[in-house]
């Protein structure tokens, strides 16, 4: 029940390279349809609403590229996301249909 908009995680990665070829952006590869991250940041958001009983684990491909205009470079890491069930079911009448006699002058 994570609202969509909430703020999961944030990866991090440096480049010792000087001026913008050390500058990292941010994307998923492939993009992901229940998460997105800041390119520059690198802060994991939730966009969809998640359902334990639908999915209970997301693996997400990170990739950091430098900004390198002649040569970029990138890298990958990879991104777990486990998701944790939350008391959202309804309970459930078994056996039904429910049906007894009772004598009509039956004490109370």
């Amino acid at each position: 029940n994570t609202p969509v908009g909430t703020s999961v995680f944030m990866v991090n990665a440096t480049d010792p390279d000087q001026g913008v070829g050390g500058s990292v952006l941010f994307s998923f590869q492939p993009p992901s349809p229940f998460f997105s991250i800041d390119g520059a940041r690198g802060i994991v958001t939730v966009t969809r609403a998640l359902d334990y009983e639908t999915t209970t684990a997301y693996q997400l491909t990170v990739n950091a590229t430098d900004q390198d205009k002649r040569r970029p470079l990138s890298s990958l890491a990879n991104l777990a996301i486990t998701i944790t069930d939350v008391q959202d079911m309804d309970p459930i009448f078994t056996n039904l249909p429910y049906s007894t006699n009772i004598m009509e002058d039956a004490p109370p």
